[in-house]
Formats: C-alpha cells, sequence, structure tokens
C-alpha cells in the first residue's frame, strides 16, 4: 500500500484532532495544518449535515470502502447518510483535494521561476475553483518545446541570420549617407 492517503492525527497546534497527509513508503506522517479540516467545514456547510458525519464518511472513504459499502453497512458510523449525500460528499472531497494540490503545485512553480509576488500568491490560495487557479497560472505557465519552437530558436541563432542583419544594417547605413 505505497502512495499517500489521509489519516487522523493529532494537530500539534490546537491539540485537535486532525486530518494528516500519511506517507507510506517512509511510514512518516505530516500534519497539515488545518487544510483538511477546511475542507471538511465547507463539505459541512455544501451538504448541510454535521461535522462528524462529515469526518466519518471521509475516513471510511479514506480506508477504502465504497459508497455502496459505506450507505449500506455504515449507517450507524456516518448518521446515516445516503447514497446521493456520499456521492456527493465523495465528488467534492475528491475536488477540494484537487484544488489544493494544484494550488501548491502552481505555487511552487511561479515561485521556481522567482515570480511569485504576496498579492498573487493570496489569489492563487483564495480561489475557488480550479479554473480560476488555471487562469492565475497561464502567464507563467512554462510555454512547450516543439519541433517548431526549437527549430525557430536555432534559425535565429545561426550564422547565417546574424550575416543577414549585419548586411540589413548596413545597407540602412549606406542609404542613409546618400
Amino acid at each position: 500500500m505505497n502512495g499517500i492517503h489521509y489519516n487522523y492525527k493529532e494537530c500539534v497546534n490546537c491539540d485537535s484532532w486532525r486530518m494528516a497527509r500519511v506517507n507510506c513508503k517512509q511510514y512518516k506522517c505530516e500534519l497539515e495544518g488545518h487544510k483538511n479540516m477546511d475542507i471538511i467545514l465547507q463539505i459541512k456547510e455544501e451538504l448541510k449535515v454535521e461535522k462528524w458525519q462529515v469526518e466519518a464518511a471521509v475516513k471510511l472513504i479514506d480506508e477504502g470502502n465504497t459508497i455502496p459499502f459505506i450507505s449500506r453497512y455504515r449507517k450507524e458510523v456516518t448518521g446515516s447518510l445516503n447514497d446521493e449525500q456520499l456521492r456527493d460528499l465523495h465528488e467534492r472531497l475528491t475536488y477540494l483535494r484537487n484544488l489544493e494540490e494544484k494550488k501548491e503545485q502552481v505555487l511552487k512553480s511561479i515561485e521556481e521561476q522567482g515570480q511569485l509576488t504576496d498579492e498573487l500568491k493570496e489569489k492563487i490560495l483564495a480561489a475557488q475553483t480550479l479554473v480560476v487557479v488555471e487562469d492565475l497560472y497561464r502567464p507563467y505557465r512554462p510555454k512547450r518545446k516543439t519541433r517548431a519552437s526549437v527549430a525557430k530558436e536555432k534559425w535565429k541563432e545561426s550564422e547565417f541570420v546574424k550575416k543577414l542583419k549585419h548586411i540589413r544594417v548596413n545597407r540602412a547605413v549606406y542609404l542613409s549617407a546618400i
């Protein structure tokens, strides 16, 4: 069971239980602060259910249980959440986790380029959808190298182009002297 999954760990900041990312390869838990708690609270508000129900459902989903199994055989754990609520919860949970990962990736990429400002960082962290994050990232996204772009770069660097530029400059000087 290599990879990353989520589990509950005690938060070092406030002594409450929070979701933590667990890396199974290293058997090392990294507390993610309150990010996942924010996700749980957001799902709670959207679905209008209790916080403990969302936490229990997230724990069961992270353990690998399917939605039908949770709905049929773990009703007492989730407080009788039905199939539809569990599916909505699972979809939102996946989307919000992907959103957080994308935000981290975008921030890291822009920071490596040395173009990350405090204002841009705040906008990215405040983004509520993947579309907004992508729109903010678009000007900083590295350009793809295609065969055509490589050929154009080589053409611009070639000796022939340098000679052409030199000839044009000399011609312009010659014509201006006449």
